[in-house]
């Protein structure tokens, strides 16, 4: 009979061979590599060090470069994060350095560096309306379409160019040309819609459809407002975030919520459609489950509807309360496309979508939903979810809806 040895460690009851306690020094494998890893992680606490890339340098565009190079694969090396988005330093170019930013996005195109290029140019496209014609002649030559976002209010010349290309690329140039959604795109797309039938979708990631006449409508709004913390805002205008209602969920029995309340100030700041303050009222938990609908009625009481959840919903821990307020200052409404950090919870502009463009019809009169906010989890707490919000605007004007998304 082969001879067994315990294990050294106090709490493991496992026993091992002799040549386990000759190579291990009386420990089983599982419980020396945990101390191998407990060591490596002390050594790695002991001796890491803070390396400040971005220390010294003034030039935005070194700084925007620094940004896209990947951080460094040695574990003694941790590596501080720029405290602000690219998106954010494009924001507060001069016209002379976004200039020099699109020249950079060019020579990178030309030198095969092409998501480093498109990277860059996202984030100036989402700051700021800097013309990017060049930019994006030289993405038609290299046909490089990838980002369609890319060619958002497009000139005529840029559109031309991608209309000749229609019958040979359409599922490269159809996608760009729904980010620029002039008259002659319209209709243009009037005429393929029955014989595309992407082109719906297409349509939704660039925020607008087409009605059943034929017409342009806008699905999202060209004033944007970030929803900052509380404690980093000093708007006066009197909208605030996530506020426990007196209403129950008659699903899963936990308080309602007000997702947002839109102040009188902000809605005509905005230019939103309201006589008076917006409440989007959900439950936080049934919401990431289904699209959760809520109508007003003449007794300004919300009634919900009902949805079916899965039993470990009921572990999930509420967000902060009270922990996001509108900002004083109005942002790109393209600041949130295309984005997957912090920053992205705003009333107004252009969604972040996780997932696939997704707007609710309206219960009441079945129109397409304005989009109307997002709140993003990652502003709140350590997750990677967005509650989008939405409101009829073009029908019945009696419903909101609030819908979930997460990578």
């Amino acid at each position: 009979m082969v001879e067994r040895f315990p294990c050294q460690a106090p709490d493991c009851d496992a026993t091992i061979l002799e040549a386990t306690v000759r190579k291990t020094g009386g420990f089983c494998m599982p419980c020396s590599q945990k101390q191998k890893r407990l060591e490596r992680d002390l050594y790695i606490r002991s001796n890491q060090k803070v390396v400040n890339r971005f220390e010294n340098i003034t030039d935005p565009l070194e700084i925007l470069m620094l940004m896209c190079e990947p951080p460094s694969q040695d574990p003694l090396v941790k590596d501080v994060i720029y405290p602000k988005s690219a998106a954010e330093l494009c924001s507060s170019l001069s016209q002379t350095d976004a200039a020099r930013l699109i020249d950079k996005c060019i020579s990178l195109l030309e030198t095969g560096h092409f998501s480093i290029s498109i990277e860059l140019a996202e984030a100036l496209r989402r700051a700021t309306t800097v013309d990017l014609s060049k930019l994006q002649a030289k993405l038609l030559e290299l046909n490089e379409l990838d980002s369609p976002f890319l060619f958002a209010n497009a000139n005529a010349r840029i559109r031309d160019k991608l209309l000749r290309r229609i019958h040979t690329d359409p599922s490269g140039v159809f996608p760009a040309l729904a980010w620029i959604c002039d008259s002659l795109v319209v209709e243009t797309f009037n005429r393929w819609r029955h014989e595309y039938a992407e082109l719906t979708q297409y349509m939704l990631e660039a925020g607008w459809e087409l009605t059943n006449s034929g017409e342009r409508r806008n699905l999202c709004s060209d004033k944007c407002v970030q929803l900052v913390p509380v404690q980093n805002s000093s708007s006066t205008s009197g909208s605030c975030c996530i506020q426990e209602t007196s209403k129950k969920c008659v699903n899963c029995g936990r308080v309602l919520i007000v997702l947002v309340d839109i102040g009188k100030q902000l809605i005509d700041e905005l230019q939103l459609d309201a006589n008076e303050n917006i409440q989007v009222i959900c439950c936080e938990f049934c919401s990431m489950f289904t699209t959760w609908f809520s109508e007003l009625n003449d007794r300004h009481e919300y009634r919900n509807t009902q949805v079916e959840l899965p039993g470990w919903s009921l572990t999930l821990s509420p967000m902060p309360r009270s922990a996001l307020k509108a900002a004083k200052d109005l942002r790109s409404p393209y600041f949130a496309v295309g984005d997957f950090g912090k920053g992205l919870s705003q009333i107004g502009g252009y969604p972040t979508w996780l997932q696939t463009a997704r707007y609710p019809k309206c219960p009441g009169c079945f129109s397409t939903m304005s989009f109307l906010l997002q709140v993003s989890t990652s502003d709140l707490e350590d997750s990677d979810g967005i509650y989008h919000g939405f409101k009829c605007s073009d029908g019945c004007r009696r419903f909101t809806a609030v819908c979930y998304q997460r990578t």
